[in-house]
Parts: structure tokens; C-alpha cells; sequence
């Protein structure tokens, strides 16, 4: 038989547990990078930032597709500063990193003149997942692929 003395001492047992487990969750959440800052001016900066991408994609493809290296350096010095305005102007760390990835890319590929196609394509991919969030979707695709 039910005796109040031992019911009403279990159902707060439940209700702090998941009043604990909610506060828990929130706060977890609330540190993860993985949520974006969905300010109007945070989020304007960040699909500002992946809409830049796109044309330094374009000129990185021209850079790996053309055949002519002497205009290669000409066209890819000015890639890492274009690269780097957008991660200053992004408010996002996933994003930062993201652009980060294929920043560090277009310096190896600059230093190097042969491209790592398959680190290319990570660093594109993690950048398109991550603008996807921002509602912008840039086309990341690489030569033959």
C-alpha cells in the first residue's frame, strides 16, 4: 500500500533529477561549439563569410587546373588574405576552424605547388557542413571530382 510518507519523497526524487538533468543538458549546450550564434548581426557575419568562400574556391580550382605556373603564384598569393578576412569576420569557431583548414591548404599548396587533393577535399567538406548551418550552401567541389 501506498503511504504518502513514501510517495511524495520519491516523486521529488524525480522531479530534481530531472530538473538537474535538464539544467545539465542546457548548460552543456549553451558551451558547445557546435551550436551557432544565431544573433541577426552573428549570423549575418558568418554567411557573409562562407559566401566569400566560393569565389576563393574558384580561384583555388583555376590554381590547381591550370597548367601555366608562372600565373599559379600570381593568382594564389592573394587566396590567404582573402581566407583570412573571412575568419575575421566570422563570429563562429566551427567556421573559423573550418576556414582555418583550408587556409592552412592554400599556404601548403602555395609553398609546395602540388595541391593534397585529399586534405583539400576534407577541408572543403568540414567548410560546406559548416555554412550548411548558416543556410548557405557553396559549391566546394574540386576538379574530376
Amino acid at each position: 500500500m501506498n503511504d504518502f510518507r513514501t510517495v511524495a519523497p520519491l516523486a521529488t526524487v524525480r522531479r530534481v533529477t530531472a530538473l538537474s538533468l535538464a539544467v545539465l543538458t542546457m548548460t552543456t549546450l549553451a558551451g558547445c561549439s557546435l551550436i551557432p550564434d544565431l544573433a541577426p548581426e552573428s549570423l549575418a557575419a558568418n554567411k557573409a563569410a562562407c559566401q566569400s568562400v566560393t569565389s576563393v574556391w574558384d580561384q583555388l580550382v583555376t590554381v590547381i587546373d591550370s597548367p601555366d605556373l608562372s600565373s599559379v603564384a600570381t593568382k594564389i598569393e592573394s587566396l590567404p588574405g582573402q581566407l583570412q578576412q573571412a575568419i575575421d569576420s566570422s563570429t563562429d569557431s566551427s567556421l573559423d576552424d573550418a576556414l582555418s583548414g583550408l587556409k592552412a591548404q592554400v599556404d601548403a599548396l602555395s609553398a609546395a605547388s602540388l595541391p593534397d587533393l585529399e586534405k583539400l577535399a576534407s577541408a572543403g567538406a568540414s567548410l560546406a557542413a559548416r555554412c550548411a548551418v548558416f543556410g548557405v550552401t557553396p559549391d566546394l567541389t574540386l576538379p574530376g571530382m
